[in-house]
C-alpha cells in the first residue's frame, strides 16, 4: 500500500500514522522533530558528518559520553539510530575517514558546489544499509538486539571522535552493521 499515492491522504492522516507508528525512518528534515516531540524512537539516514571545528560554535565544552552496553541498550522513548553518507575524495580514490572528516574543511562543507569544486563526491546510503540500521532499531526495541565486544570497540571508536557533535542528545546510536560494514572509515 502506497499511502502517498492513495486517495485517503491527508494532514490529519499524515499525523495520525506518525503517532501510531513504532518507529520513524528519514532524513533530518524536520519530521524527526515532530517524532522527537512525540517521543517516538526515530531512524536517521543520510546524516552529514561534520567537522569538529563547526562543533565549536555550538558548544565550547565537550560533553562526557559514557559508552556503556547498560547505556546503549537503555531505552529512553527518544532513541535515534543513524546512518551517515560518506564522502568520495576522487583525487585520492578513496573514502575519507572519519578523523578526516572531523578534522578538516571538507566537514564544514554544506553546499553540493562547493562539495563539487573540492572534487568530493557524496555517497548517500544504500537501500541495504537503510535496511539493516531499521532491522537494528526493531531489534532494540523488540530487546532482541544482540551486539559484540567488537561492536562495542567499533562504537566506542566513532564516539571518541564524534563525541562533540552529537551533544544535544546523548541518545544516538550509530548503527553497528554500519560500522561493522565499513571499519576502514575508523581508521
Amino acid at each position: 500500500f502506497d499511502y502517498s499515492q492513495g486517495d485517503y491522504k491527508s494532514d490529519y492522516l499524515d499525523v495520525y500514522l506518525l503517532l501510531k507508528s513504532k518507529f520513524f525512518i528519514g532524513t533530518e528534515s524536520g519530521l524527526d522533530k515532530v517524532m522527537n516531540f512525540l517521543r517516538k524512537p526515530i531512524v536517521l539516514i543520510n546524516i552529514q558528518l561534520r567537522s569538529i571545528e563547526r562543533g565549536k560554535f555550538k558548544r565550547e565544552k565537550k560533553p562526557d559520553i559514557e559508552l556503556s552496553k547498560k547505556k546503549f541498550f537503555e531505552f529512553t522513548g527518544e532513541d535515534i539510530f543513524f546512518i551517515p553518507q560518506k564522502l568520495y575524495c576522487e583525487k585520492k580514490k578513496r573514502f575519507y575517514t572519519f578523523k578526516e572528516i572531523a578534522n578538516s574543511n571538507v566537514g564544514l562543507i554544506i553546499k553540493d558546489n562547493d562539495f563539487k569544486k573540492m572534487g568530493v563526491k557524496v555517497i548517500n546510503n544504500s537501500v541495504d544499509e537503510i535496511r539493516d540500521v531499521s532491522n537494528e532499531m526493531n531489534n532494540f526495541l523488540d530487546g532482541k538486539l544482540e551486539l559484540s565486544e567488537d561492536d562495542f570497540d567499533l562504537q566506542k571508536k566513532f564516539w571518541d571522535i564524534f563525541k562533540n557533535e552529537f551533544f544535544y542528545s546523548e541518545n544516538y546510536k550509530i548503527s553497528p552493521s554500519f560500522l561493522r560494514n565499513n571499519k576502514e572509515l575508523l581508521s
